[in-house]
């Protein structure tokens, strides 16, 4: 399979089309490419936020961490390591980086 064409309909949709390499078969195919929701942030500091919204785990962790901020009670979570994490800062991506919402 080969893509032979592809357009953006908008922002976050493209139409790919698609062809089988074989010259006997040349069987074609269309596909949609969809962006749907932010997997990991960027990490540039003065990247401007995405207007997709956050990944389900994403919210989870940004939820987690304003319910730790909202405790006063300042005990260590049992599975939280101590260095290098900065409290209430969700995170949204195995390599821990803050989200940017």
């Amino acid at each position: 399979m080969r893509k032979r064409s592809s357009f953006r309909s908008h922002q976050f949709l493209r139409h790919d089309l698609w062809q089988c390499t074989n010259p006997l078969c040349s069987a074609s195919y269309v596909g949609f490419s969809e962006l749907t929701s932010l997997a990991s942030p960027s990490g540039l500091p003065d990247a401007p936020p995405s207007e997709l919204p956050p990944t389900p785990v994403c919210l989870r962790r940004m939820a987690e961490a304003a319910w730790r901020g909202a405790r006063a009670d300042g005990q260590q979570e049992l599975f939280e390591s101590s260095e290098g994490a900065a409290p209430g800062v969700p995170a949204c991506s195995r390599r821990e980086r803050p989200c940017n919402r």
